[in-house]
């Protein structure tokens, strides 16, 4: 795992930026980023603020990979109307969706 991160466990990464996948003004997604790093401070997990990119690098969203469990990181997404989250269960990653009927996708 990743544990020079601190992360221990199974971990998601999460944003807020762009709900359901709509591209938003700069200062509404920087309003949305700000109110779930606050969300998320006041859950007591490991957390870490990081940038999730797309495979060619060419779309980033500023997001927070934190030690919850997947229903909590679900949750967590919904709130902010995100199609997907990023999970970790210890081996690989998944694209696990949130607003979608697509299933799960274990990533390369």
């Amino acid at each position: 795992m990743l544990h020079h991160l601190g992360f221990e466990r199974a971990f998601c990464v999460v944003t807020a930026e762009d709900p359901m996948g709509a591209r938003q003004p700069p200062d509404l997604n920087d309003a949305l980023v700000a109110r779930l790093r606050e969300q998320a401070r006041k859950i007591d997990a490991v957390q870490v603020d990081v940038d999730a990119c797309g495979v060619d690098g060419s779309h980033c969203e500023r997001s927070i990979a934190i030690e919850i469990d997947i229903q909590a990181a679900i949750r967590l997404a919904d709130v902010y109307r995100q199609l997907a989250i990023f999970w970790f269960d210890g081996d690989a990653f998944w694209i696990i969706p949130v607003r979608s009927n697509k299933a799960k996708l274990k990533l390369p």
